[in-house]
């Protein structure tokens, strides 16, 4: 529906003719999309609360548009200050961010990767702060539990590495000196041997933890990622049940020979730990090698068209006549 004296054409922006009071003073609009506005959301609350808080007691004080529109250009010239001074500092960072949140449905939690940097940035170039509305106040933001989750896993991970390295280091040394200088004698090539692979998968392994644990810093010194956690499970805590096993039978060789014996315990736990999973291929690998006959595929078969018919009479109408 046309509004009565104002031209409306389809495809084409609607402006309002109608001209701002002399009194207000003419300012230009933000001009930015939802994802940029909603990356810097928390900043601009930040650096612009006081004018943020007139204009809210502003229309309380009454319906009339007319009578905070003052107020409301202040808030304007404010915002666009704000976004000016995070492109002038940190545009890598907030370019990141807000990129992130446009494809991520605009959900936080899924940029925390990104926001952490943009905040570093920005705390350190403005001395800002970030406070979400509704949060406890006796606890930390989630921005600075992120950070200090970030900080504990680098101390954690710098203590565990400096005591593997010292283990690494001492038990390796003990075993040199004990066996290739004080017990050279009986020493035999197929132990030489041994040693030699156990030890170079030592090394492989102390390289690659050493290398995942190390975090990352932008040029700032900024911390940008941690690292990985070397206190999670899965395959960093089976690299360490290995060099446990390792240094404890380099150790107890140098006492008794049948104490390499005690590496068999490997393959056996990978056996019992990992052997369900392997079973659950072997069936289906074995029918397709040997052509999908025997029993096992005709039962399978039977079962097939057993589900087939239960199809069709579930897709069936269900209808009774009555004559």
């Amino acid at each position: 529906m046309a509004l009565p004296g104002y031209k409306n054409f389809e495809g084409e922006d609607w402006i309002d003719p109608t001209p701002l009071p002399k009194e207000i003073p003419p300012v230009d609009e933000v001009g930015s999309t939802g994802a940029p506005l909603k990356s810097a959301s928390f900043f601009i609350g930040t650096h612009c609360k006081e004018y943020n808080e007139d204009f809210m007691l502003c229309k309380d004080e009454t319906r009339d548009p007319k009578h905070c529109l003052l107020e409301g250009r202040k808030v304007t010239r404010c915002a666009v200050d704000a976004l000016q001074k995070i492109q002038s500092q940190c545009l890598g960072e907030f370019r990141a961010h807000w990129n992130c949140l446009d494809y991520k449905n605009q959900e936080f939690g899924r940029c925390r990767d990104q926001e952490k940097p943009l905040n570093d940035c920005l705390f350190k170039a403005f001395g800002w702060k970030k406070n979400v509305p509704g949060a406890p106040a006796n606890k930390p933001q989630i921005h600075e539990r992120a950070n200090q989750s970030a900080k504990r896993i680098v101390q954690e991970n710098a203590a565990r590495i400096s005591v593997l390295q010292k283990v690494y280091i001492g038990v390796n040394l003990v075993y040199v000196v004990v066996r290739f200088l004080l017990q050279y004698s009986s020493l035999g090539w197929k132990e030489f041997l041994v040693y030699a692979a156990t030890f170079g998968l030592e090394t492989f392994i102390y390289v690659n933890l050493y290398q995942v644990s190390r975090p990352r810093y932008d040029p700032g010194g900024i911390l940008v990622d941690a690292g990985t956690d070397l206190s999670q499970p899965g395959l960093v805590s089976y690299m360490f049940d290995y060099l446990y096993v390792s240094w404890f039978v380099h150790l107890l060789s140098l006492v008794t020979r049948w104490a390499w014996l005690l590496y068999l315990a490997i393959p056996i736990y990978l056996a019992v730990t990992f052997g369900p999973y392997l079973r659950q291929f072997i069936p289906s690998l074995s029918g397709q090698q040997g052509g999908g006959g025997g029993d096992e595929a005709q039962l399978s078969e039977k079962e097939r068209k057993k589900r087939e018919k239960k199809e069709r009479k579930k897709q069936q109408p269900r209808v009774k006549y009555v004559n």
